[in-house]
């Protein structure tokens, strides 16, 4: 018997999606999908093994964020709006980060997370709202 509900349970969380979209919802669209030509970005640290985005300035907008092993920082271009990005913003983020995943952890602006791989540790990174993590 429960496992009767749990499926009915499970068809009624999927059963709107289902549902036909209006006209007003519906899209044709002939041929593939067109992009615009790759805007290229180089983030100077040394072999950087992650990169994320977010909007850490509350604006709206998607920023860049990169780490590296080397160099324990933190990089950041902040977005303009327009598929371009700023000048680098670095701040430190322990001895060895090797990856990165934006969060909101305080409650207030967006955060990071990094790991460190030299000492196998989790490293919360609380945003200042401009861009940088202090």
């Amino acid at each position: 018997m429960r496992t009767y509900w749990r499926l009915f349970s499970v068809a009624l969380l999927f059963a709107p999606s289902l549902a036909p979209c209006s006209s007003a919802q519906q899209q044709v669209v002939s041929g593939p999908p067109q992009f615009a030509p790759p805007v290229w970005y180089r983030f100077p640290i040394p072999y950087s093994t992650g990169i994320a985005s977010g909007d850490l300035t509350g604006n709206g907008i998607s920023d860049l964020m990169g780490v590296s092993p080397d160099t324990g920082s933190v990089e950041v271009r902040l977005g303009k709006g327009d598929g371009t990005f700023g000048p680098l913003l670095y701040s430190n983020a322990g001895n060895s980060p090797s990856v990165i995943t934006p969060g909101r952890f305080d409650g207030k602006n967006l955060d990071a997370i990094v790991n460190d791989t030299e000492y196998g540790e989790g490293l919360v990174l609380l945003g200042d709202g401009q861009g940088k993590f202090p």
